[in-house]
């Protein structure tokens, strides 16, 4: 009787400690509001949904469009926009990533990034980059793809 006593209370502590951590990491994904077509040469605007954060003062937040994997797609990001403050954008000479920075790591509420977006070069047809929506929250982290439709020359 003692044994199945202690398993209970054990059994409970696991999981009032565990439901915490793993609601930390169940953080939702960017998500893509666009879904341009484009010819080789135009440039669109993507909006990109981050969803509210709760993190805590200290966490580095980046929410961002990395291509950096993937340069032979065809794909530029040019610019960004953050629209919320206490985030500043960042943006790489090679035009492969572009980024939203907290470093503070306060929390915020739901907010949508703006992010141009270049056919250069890829084939006509749809586009897929896996994992180049990024979402950064102190040690957490969650990737989904960014889809465009290629119309070609």
């Amino acid at each position: 009787m003692t044994r199945r006593i202690s398993y209970a209370i054990a059994l409970a502590a696991l999981a009032a400690i565990s439901a915490p951590v793993l609601a930390q990491q169940a953080q939702p994904p960017l998500q893509q509001v666009d879904f341009p077509e484009l010819a080789i040469g135009e440039t669109a605007v993507v909006r990109i949904k981050v969803p509210a954060s709760t993190a805590t003062s200290g966490a580095i937040q980046i929410y961002a469009v990395d291509l950096v994997d993937h340069p032979g797609l065809g794909l530029q990001v040019l610019d960004i926009d953050c629209g919320e403050p206490g985030f500043t954008g960042v943006h790489w000479d090679d035009d492969s990533y572009v980024g939203c920075v907290q470093v503070k790591g306060a929390p915020h509420q739901a907010f949508t990034m703006l992010v141009a977006v270049r056919n250069q070069s890829a084939a006509a047809g749809k586009v897929t980059v896996p994992d180049a929506l990024v979402s950064l929250e102190g040690q957490r982290t969650t990737k989904t793809a960014l889809l465009l439709q290629s119309l070609g020359d």
